[in-house]
């Protein structure tokens, strides 16, 4: 997955991208999806994404599993 995003205020655009993703749906109660190998072009982003985001379990709604199941 990648993304090239134009932030308010930046003067160029900012590139993101996810290497690989898990959707464990094995909980319907709690779906969650797992983001590895984030990629940002901004040293502070990448930082940001590395701390918070990186290899940890981010809870989905269950009704978006079939859709984020099709487009990723």
């Amino acid at each position: 997955v990648a993304l090239k995003i134009l932030l308010k205020g930046e003067s160029s655009p900012v590139d993101f991208s996810v290497g690989r993703y898990e959707i464990d749906d094995q909980n319907p109660v709690r779906p969650v999806i797992v983001l590895r190998d984030i990629k940002v072009s901004r040293p502070w982003m990448q930082e940001l994404a590395s701390d918070n985001i990186e290899g940890k379990s981010i809870d989905i709604p269950q009704k978006l599993v079939p859709i984020l199941k099709m487009l990723l």
